[in-house]
């Protein structure tokens, strides 16, 4: 069944096996993270939460890509009041991560194309990560004067330890699909053609599984770092404001928007 018509930012539709799938549905904007878009994957994700059925959640992107992270160009039209305006941003991007990490079943981030910035956050908050051979994760904060948010700076270090962690946010623009897998960023990869039927498969898997075992297991899991990421969410968000009020954070949005053009 669907819950969403095709105007929404982002779809929901759950299957008669309890697979729910969540698409951001930006396609023409690169799916880029925006105040609406955050709040409605929020109110979704409690509705999946609540519901009994739902055994596995996959989230994907529409269009060309997984997700383009912030959108700049909303940042750029609120120059004049940046650091509220950002401060709102990251409160319902962060809001979103924390009700992804809640949940009490599995999800799988299927990536595509480029998952940059806060792109790249929201497909390692996800418990699992299937990803085409193409895809890129961009760094994407550094070039644009600012910090981390969405809890990229919790999930690269907890995985990859500090030194691989400020290696990879400070000194690279982007790492391929073929190195995240090999980080342990990721867990499957995928021809281009094939990357919904893989998703899908490892979503199955999961369902054929007991429901309470896999919830039980989750909540083992995740449990270890959840007080540690809500920290990390709430520094984040201090050191990103912090950069908004720098004036070289609007000029890179403006020189950004001017090299689009």
């Amino acid at each position: 069944m669907s819950t969403a018509t095709d105007n929404q930012p982002i779809l929901l539709d759950i299957d008669s096996a309890g697979i729910a799938t969540l698409t951001l549905n930006r396609p023409q904007q690169f799916n880029t993270i925006d105040i609406a878009s955050m709040h409605h994957l929020t109110t979704l994700l409690a509705d999946i939460d609540s519901n009994p059925a739902v055994r596995a959640v996959i989230l994907r992107g529409e269009g060309k890509t997984f997700s383009g992270g912030g959108d700049i160009r909303s940042m750029h039209e609120h120059l004049d009041e940046l650091p509220r305006f950002i401060g709102e941003i990251v409160d319902q991007f962060h809001a979103a991560i924390i009700a992804l990490r809640r949940l009490s079943v599995p999800v799988i981030a299927s990536v595509h194309g480029s998952a940059a910035g806060g792109g790249f956050s929201l497909a390692l908050a996800c418990d699992l990560v299937v990803a085409t051979q193409s895809a890129r994760f961009v760094i994407a904060y550094p070039k644009l004067a600012t910090s981390t948010d969405g809890g990229l700076s919790f999930f690269l270090t907890r995985r990859l330890g500090t030194a691989r962690a400020l290696d990879i946010l400070l000194l690279r623009n982007e790492i391929g699909a073929a190195e995240a897998h090999t980080l342990g960023l990721i867990n499957r990869l995928t021809e281009d053609d094939q990357l919904a039927e893989q998703t899908l498969a490892v979503a199955q898997q999961l369902v054929a599984l007991p429901a309470q075992s896999v919830r039980e297991i989750k909540r083992l899991v995740s449990g270890l770092g959840d007080a540690a990421l809500h920290e990390q969410l709430a520094a984040e968000r201090a050191a990103f404001m912090r950069c908004s009020k720098e004036p070289e954070l609007a000029a890179r949005l403006s020189a950004f928007l001017t090299k689009k053009k």
